[in-house]
């Protein structure tokens, strides 16, 4: 099954973008406005074949980050990007489904500036072609 990440990173993208505010950035600069949120590291894994029928693994993150002094606002974004994608499916080219989205990890530190508060989500995404 040919699938490349970046079909799934741009169903992801442009879903948040439409979704969420802040609208997630793909990059972001030494002068990039606060608070904000990034689609980070991707993988993908074989999860198995049928007989005739293939289905793929793969992982997403999503960082939210933030300067406010507590975490309330970090935890805030990432409540709203979990809420936004676990158990969501997208269409995807070349007959390959959907299977899923689950939430898997969650993290929240500060950065080693002291000021920066960084949350990171897991998703496990399953595909599956018939």
């Amino acid at each position: 099954m040919a699938l490349s990440l970046g079909a799934i990173t741009t169903q992801v993208y442009e879903f948040l973008s439409a979704e969420l505010s802040p609208v997630p950035v793909l990059t972001a600069g030494h002068n990039q406005n606060f608070p904000y949120i990034t689609l980070g590291n991707h993988t993908g894994g074989a999860g198995g074949d049928l007989l005739a029928e293939e289905a793929r693994d793969y992982e997403i993150t999503a960082q939210a980050y933030s300067r406010q002094p507590s975490y309330l606002e970090v935890c805030t974004l990432l409540e709203t990007v979990e809420a936004a994608l676990n158990r969501r499916k997208f269409p995807l080219p070349g007959g390959v489904q959907w299977v899923d989205t689950i939430f898997d990890q969650v993290q929240v530190f500060d950065e080693l500036d002291g000021v920066t508060r960084r949350g990171l989500l897991r998703f496990r995404i399953l595909t599956f072609k018939p």
